[in-house]
């Protein structure tokens, strides 16, 4: 069944179909008046919705690096997924190590957020420390070393 928005007077539109510009009723109208796309209590709908989003994204950097050969900019990415448990395991006390000596707010509170602003100071912080660790696995990507279980 399709409901058309079609009320006789444009003084009344139903609200579900305020947003469609073919005046009709999609299955996603039924749920989301039930199901709102809200991050803060990881409702069903978003869920769905990000999982879309990664789907959507990896069809893209499949077609890419796959499809087309664009495989320059993934570089990055590839020296991450062959030792992905080393970065993860070593970052895990550095992390640790930082935080209790009160170094990463020190760094974050005079180095970045003078500079960036406390929000951007945060981003470009988390950046640097990707960016760090991405310079310690280069090696090991170079010399074909990846650690395995």
């Amino acid at each position: 069944m399709i409901l058309v928005n079609n009320p006789g007077s444009s003084d009344y539109v139903y609200a579900p179909l305020r947003h469609a510009v073919w005046h009709g009723w999609t299955p996603t109208d039924l749920v989301f008046p039930f199901f709102p796309i809200n991050k803060q209590i990881w409702t069903s709908t978003f869920v769905l919705f990000t999982a879309g989003a990664a789907l959507l994204l990896l069809a893209l950097c499949v077609l890419l690096i796959d499809g087309l050969g664009f495989k320059k900019w993934a570089t990055p990415f590839f020296i991450f997924v062959t030792n992905a448990i080393a970065a993860y395991v070593g970052s895990i006390p550095v992390t640790k190590f930082l935080m209790l000596t009160k170094v990463s707010s020190y760094i974050h509170q005079h180095v970045f957020v003078p500079w960036a602003g406390n929000l951007n100071g945060s981003l470009a912080y988390a950046a640097t420390y990707v960016l760090i660790w991405l310079a310690l696995m280069t090696p090991l990507y170079k010399k074909k070393i990846f650690i395995k279980i």
